[in-house]
């Protein structure tokens, strides 16, 4: 079991499970047990249960999109919030967050009905623009709610792509939210698709 852990195999979490469960006496148990701690903290499960994410679209009327996506230091994305977000007219993407070999899929799909693109990048990301929300309010121009915090990490010429695109910005100040929830505005929302 701690050979297969050393050597990074595929079955070294079941290995090191039943060494633990099976050999509570044995002298290398507290090794072990800090094998499959690293190997735990190593390998994150992932989020998506890419089966079930499909099950549920197809119950919806929905055609899922599924990529990987990872910040600069190989940190996989947790959610699509921290990078995307879809309204009417625009959506943000932070594509160069996207796997490499997806991105042109989700670059294509996402401008599908004549949707602008607003590109995201890093610093963007990570002051929330991911996390936006387009507000259905049948009005023109359509709100769209951002922290302030994701509204400062635009650009100038971003925040104007987005005014042009018939967008109205309705900022909230959260930065409590933010430093010590790990979210913004739109993880505080609910949306409720029309029946």
């Amino acid at each position: 079991a701690l050979e297969a852990a050393a050597q990074h195999r595929d079955d070294a979490e079941e290995s090191l499970r039943t060494f633990i469960t099976t050999r509570p006496w044995h002298p290398r148990l507290p090794e072990a047990q800090l094998a499959l701690a690293a190997w735990l903290l190593q390998s994150p499960p992932p989020r998506t249960d890419e089966a079930l994410a499909r099950e549920w679209a197809r119950e919806m009327g929905y055609e899922p999109v599924v990529f990987d996506a990872a910040s600069p230091d190989c940190t996989p994305v947790y959610h699509t919030n921290v990078l995307l977000w879809i309204g009417a007219r625009i959506c943000g993407c932070g594509l160069d967050w996207v796997d490499e070999a997806q991105r042109g899929m989700l670059e294509s799909t996402l401008r599908e009905g004549g949707r602008d693109l607003l590109a995201l990048d890093g610093a963007a990301l990570r002051g929330y623009a991911g996390n936006m929300l387009d507000l259905a309010s049948g009005a023109d121009p359509s709100l769209l709610a951002a922290s302030r915090t994701a509204w400062s990490s635009l650009s100038g010429a971003q925040r104007d792509q987005l005014v042009q695109a018939g967008c109205r910005p309705l900022l909230a100040h959260i930065p409590t939210i933010e430093t010590l929830g790990g979210g913004s505005l739109r993880c505080m929302l609910a949306e409720v698709p029309p029946c």
